[in-house]
């Protein structure tokens, strides 16, 4: 089966045109209170599937956005999500990320994760859902990716833009994601075996990976009777094969305890 991951230089010509028509979105909804919009993720590490990968984006505005914009930016957002790809975007204000601050504040969060929860607000016309200010420790991780590899689709440079991200409040990012990844191996496999590669892979190396590619570094550190079950996600996820090989409760219970031992031992 053929390999088609992408960067953003190469992505699919609908993807480019998703982005296109989200960027015309913020344009238009936040007129000169935009300062940038960035993309960080699968796209960013050149690892993109058409098939299973999310947008991933970070907005930048000079100030905070009342809940009136939230809303029509809500439904707007759910829109142009799923056409084609899921689309995962945060808003964040200049003021919230300087003096940096860990967990980070949010203007406003939406992803398909989300979808029936905003969905249902919308019908009801609750627009105090999206009230307030809400903290992220994900951003750390997000802002730490895009000040290495992101890319800036409007606006400031990514210079310009952010400041540098402390290694601890990244470490602390990316640590507080292994439970939740490690509770996901049956539900969603390829996100929670490749996620627990990817933090171990930076607490050993101190390299941001792509799950890809922290799934085939972690080949080498496993036993010889879990690497099929990493094999397997890399290899879902790249789209050479359609489908997880069979794993037993076992199989994942092994994993689990060898990966939660290895990072515990790296932190």
């Amino acid at each position: 089966m053929t390999i088609n991951l992408y960067g953003w230089d190469n992505c699919p010509a609908e993807v480019k045109d998703q982005v296109g028509k989200l960027q015309e979105c913020l344009i238009r909804q936040l007129d000169d209170n935009l300062l940038g919009t960035y993309l960080h993720g699968s796209l960013a590490l050149q690892c993109f599937n058409p098939a299973c990968s999310d947008l991933d984006v970070i907005v930048l505005l000079k100030e905070s956005i009342d809940v009136e914009v939230r809303f029509r930016l809500v439904q707007e957002l759910l829109a142009l999500s799923l056409n084609p790809a899921p689309i995962e975007i945060s808003l964040i204000t200049q003021g919230g990320i300087r003096p940096w601050r860990h967990p980070t504040p949010f203007e406003l969060h939406c992803s398909e994760y989300w979808r029936q929860r905003y969905e249902d607000s919308v019908v009801l016309g609750d627009k105090e859902f999206w009230a307030g200010t809400p903290v992220d420790g994900d951003l750390a991780c997000h802002i730490m990716l895009i000040r290495q590899k992101g890319i800036c689709v409007y606006g400031l440079s990514v210079a310009e833009a952010f400041p540098d991200v402390p290694e601890p409040d990244f470490r602390s990012s990316i640590l507080d994601g292994v439970d939740y990844a490690a509770d996901s191996l049956r539900t969603l496999p390829v996100y929670g075996i490749l996620t627990l590669c990817r933090v171990l892979s930076y607490l050993k190396t101190g390299r941001i990976l792509s799950k890809r590619d922290a799934g085939i570094w972690a080949l080498h550190l496993l036993p010889e009777s879990l690497r099929d079950i990493v094999r397997s996600a890399v290899e879902l996820y790249e789209g050479s094969r359609s489908d997880m090989a069979a794993m037993s409760d076992e199989d994942l219970n092994s994993y689990k305890s060898f990966m939660l031992s290895a990072i515990q031992s790296a932190a």
